[in-house]
């Protein structure tokens, strides 16, 4: 093939520019920092001066504050100094050659099947084979290297993983993968080895990495679960529902859908149908915090109606109340005797 018209020269020589680049602006931020050091030492001269003014002139309150600001202004140089020693220890960034980057890319050849070079895109592109996780198929993916990000940055931002069969999940049509979504992957602990390998210019190295991370399933920080991919389970009716028809009871701290979900009817605090109780007498859902117990009968009560002093249920109270009223005292004998009228009062006393 005609060098000029090599595709995967191309790609070596845009590799290049890009490290080459970023290199170059590695030596300006050592510069911008030996600035900084010197503007700092030039304030600790400058605080040094007006405290020995103020030491001249007896100015005890006024020379106690400048010393602070002197103190201030050592730590800062000092800080400044180990910035500067510490950027100028590390090792200056070695740009691969041109022949190491054009070797990689073959190899990256014969790692993948299926490898495009695409200028117009500004892209190196590599097909992975299908990926199938614990019995779920999520189809091949086209793993996207690109290029003009290598300016800026170095990890796995530099790429997009897009799915060429898409199974997105349905609780999330983004996420295409438990470690990808909006085409953006989750590298986890693979971030820095891969970063590492852009830098070196191992970029065969890169995308096989990418490709391991989309091949692994990390229980610990998916976008969504395996098991919630095709919806989330509800906790009380087992029904499986789009993420949006989800909610989240604070009580219980599980996830349920819509018609095993509801209120508390005197709070109005959001929870789930097992949280609540049903009062069948004021006919009221009732949250923990607005309900109680008849001590007596059992009865559940809301809050409203509960006696706190007592702990009874209305029915119960009224019934206690009842039996401690006090009762008449019984009659006497005599009490039954009808009174008599005045005309019988005279006619007893004339006789």
């Amino acid at each position: 093939m005609n060098k000029k018209h090599d595709p995967l020269l191309w790609a070596a020589l845009r590799i290049e520019r890009c490290l080459a680049a970023r290199a170059g602006r590695g030596a300006f931020r050592l510069s911008d920092e030996l600035i900084l050091l010197v503007d700092r030492q030039d304030a600790l001269q400058c605080a040094w001066l007006r405290f020995e003014a103020a030491r001249a002139r007896d100015w005890p309150l006024a020379a106690g504050r400048l010393r602070e600001q002197l103190l201030s202004q050592i730590q800062r140089l000092q800080q400044s100094a180990q910035e500067v020693l510490s950027r100028a220890q590390e090792p200056k960034p070695q740009v691969p050659s041109l022949h190491d980057l054009l070797a990689d890319l073959r190899q990256l050849e014969d790692e993948f099947e299926h490898v495009d070079v695409l200028p117009k895109h500004n892209m190196l592109v590599a097909h992975t084979p299908p990926i199938e996780l614990e019995d779920l198929a999520l189809g091949s993916f086209a793993i996207e290297l690109h290029l003009d990000r290598l300016n800026n940055r170095l990890g796995s931002e530099c790429f997009t993983c897009v799915a060429l069969e898409p199974n997105p999940s349905s609780a999330n049509d983004s996420v295409t993968h438990p470690h990808v979504r909006d085409k953006a992957l989750c590298a986890g602990d693979a971030a820095v080895p891969i970063a590492t390998a852009l830098a070196d210019g191992r970029i065969a190295d890169a995308f096989c990495l990418i490709q391991s991370v989309l091949q692994t399933y990390n229980r610990e920080s998916p976008y969504v679960s395996i098991e919630n991919w095709h919806g989330v389970q509800c906790q009380n009716c087992d029904a499986t529902v789009d993420s949006d028809e989800i909610n989240h009871c604070d009580s219980c701290g599980k996830d349920f859908c819509d018609s095993c979900f509801s209120c508390c009817n005197l709070c109005g605090e959001s929870c789930c149908c097992s949280c609540l109780e049903f009062d069948r007498v004021s006919d009221r859902h009732c949250c923990s915090e607005c309900r109680h117990t008849c001590s007596k009968c059992g009865r559940i009560v809301d809050c409203d109606s509960f006696d706190d002093e007592t702990e009874l249920c209305p029915g119960c109270l009224a019934e206690q109340q009842e039996q401690e009223e006090p009762s008449e005292p019984p009659l006497q004998e005599n009490d039954h005797d009808p009174i008599p009228t005045t005309q019988e009062s005279q006619a007893a006393t004339t006789a």
